[in-house]
């Protein structure tokens, strides 16, 4: 009977969808590729605009914090500084949440909407669809992020900058330089922990539209999230205690105790991914009804 299955199969599909045992493969790559491409097109633009538009903002207020300290009237000059940093502000955390929002709506809209009829009649595996949706979700969300840090960098350059002038923004920034140097691992486990991070919040965002398809009520979801977060949290603290009597006794950690730190968050936060991941799997096949 399976013999039978598979030869009807190969009528529509070509040889390489199936591996060495002749069950179809669940990413072929042939559909993936087209369908990150449209993600990518409607994610990206809007998350390019709103990134360089808050760049920009930074950029205008680095300038104005060094010009303060030339101009004839600092008091009046000021009162155009600090609206456009107030402005910044709510900018920057607009940048952040955008890519998140973006993803959210088009992710409901496609699977769980009239569109999904459309996005369904595509010839493509479940698994496809998702990684599509959180490939490009996440390379935004880390372009917005990138920029947003960028941006934010700028901005608290020019509150030195109104301080001291540039003198004192060189040594500042010296500062940070040496800082970032101290630990490059720490860097590069900062790096992980903040795609691996991103990459979880989507996972989260995903299984919560999946939860709310399936009928469950949203508050007993955002429950189960809380208490699933509080016991991690617990987990990881009890965890330092057995570790090391100083953090038990003053919490300060350790430069070894914090890449232990990193990278007990960066297993629970792929243990996370995986779980839900395969969660959200689970929900679109039985939507898309592939088997």
């Amino acid at each position: 009977m399976d013999g039978m299955v598979n030869e009807c199969e190969n009528r529509f599909l070509p040889p390489e969808d199936y591996d060495k045992k002749g069950r179809q493969k669940r990413v072929r790559g042939r559909m993936l590729k087209p369908l990150l491409k449209y993600e990518f097109r409607y994610l990206l633009l809007p998350v390019l605009i709103a990134s360089g538009a808050l760049i920009a903002l930074s950029v205008l207020l680095f300038a104005l914090g060094f010009s303060v300290n030339i101009v004839p009237d600092p008091d009046t000059f000021l009162s155009y500084w600090l609206p456009a940093f107030i402005l910044f502000i709510y900018g920057a955390l607009f940048t952040m949440a955008f890519p998140v929002i973006l993803s959210i709506v088009r992710y409901n809209k496609n699977f769980f909407k009239q569109e999904g009829y459309l996005t369904f009649s595509i010839p493509a595996t479940a698994e496809e669809h998702f990684l599509a949706k959180r490939i490009s979700a996440v390379c935004c969300m880390l372009i917005a992020s990138v920029a947003a840090l960028l941006a934010i960098a700028l901005a608290v350059s020019s509150v030195f900058a109104l301080a001291g002038g540039l003198e004192e923004w060189q040594i500042i920034m010296g500062e940070v330089g040496t800082l970032a140097g101290y630990d490059p691992f720490l860097t590069v486990e900062s790096v992980l922990l903040s795609i691996i991070g991103t990459a979880s919040t989507f996972s989260v965002c995903g299984a919560f539209s999946c939860w709310v398809h399936r009928g469950v009520k949203p508050w007993m979801i955002v429950l189960l999230v809380v208490g699933v977060y509080a016991l991690g949290v617990i987990g990881e603290t009890a965890f330092l205690f057995m570790l090391d009597e100083e953090f038990l006794m003053n919490f300060t950690l350790t430069p070894a105790l914090m890449h232990i730190v990193n990278w007990v968050s960066i297993v629970l936060e792929i243990g996370v991914i995986v779980l839900l991941s395969w969660f959200e799997i689970h929900t679109l096949k039985k939507k898309i009804n592939l088997k």
